[in-house]
């Protein structure tokens, strides 16, 4: 309802024109457009022109999410459709660091903060990075009593990757967090070094891609 009858399904910031503009690109195959004609007299704010290239600003992980839904015209829609997930991995941190009542405090605070569901509602890239960290906190979170699972370290260097490519700085820092937490935890004998090197090897691999481009 936010996306769609207070913001018109209409970007309202520079920076979700780039994200569209970027999305429509990937849309067609490319991480480029063409420098338009009017190139000498119209310049879109954190766009570039390179040649014949019409450059972003922005890394490319959350323009290719708005690509995916180019073809049904539903770009608006991404971010509001990934509060379900976010508020869904709030509960699930909440409940693995303090049980039932911090998961429906998380999940509360979560469905119901203002400044989420107007980021939520918008094009802007900070739903997907949000989503993306809670849910790799979550996944190597400590589990007193629990089996060890090797995919849960790959999934978190994966997922980290991911927000690398959409809000850089937010997953270095929470890549720093994430990796002093389970430092710690081997200082302390409560989880293997094959945890670490899983998760820093995943997500090194995972983000060539980003490099690439």
């Amino acid at each position: 309802w936010m996306a769609s009858v207070i913001l018109e399904r209409l970007p309202h910031q520079p920076d979700e024109v780039v994200y569209g503009l970027q999305a429509g690109w990937m849309a067609d195959g490319r991480l480029t457009g063409d420098r338009p004609l009017c190139a000498d007299h119209f310049q879109v704010p954190f766009t570039y022109y390179l040649g014949d290239r019409w450059i972003g600003h922005y890394p490319p992980g959350w323009p290719t999410l708005l690509a995916l839904a180019e073809p049904l015209d539903a770009e608006w829609a991404v971010a509001p459709l990934l509060r379900v997930p976010w508020v869904f991995a709030l509960a699930a941190l909440g409940w693995a660091v303090d049980g039932r009542r911090t998961a429906i405090l998380a999940a509360a605070l979560g469905a119901t903060s203002p400044l989420a569901t107007v980021l939520f509602a918008s094009r802007m890239a900070h739903p997907a990075a949000a989503t993306a960290i809670v849910v790799a906190i979550w996944l190597v979170w400590p589990r007193d009593g629990s089996p060890r699972r090797p995919w849960r370290p790959v999934a978190t260097g994966v997922l980290l990757a991911m927000a690398l490519a959409i809000r850089p700085l937010s997953a270095v820092v929470a890549a720093v967090a994430i990796g002093t937490m389970m430092l710690w935890e081997m200082r302390v004998g409560r989880r293997p070094w094959a945890d670490l090197w899983l998760a820093t090897g995943a997500g090194l691999l995972a983000t060539i891609p980003t490099l690439l481009a």
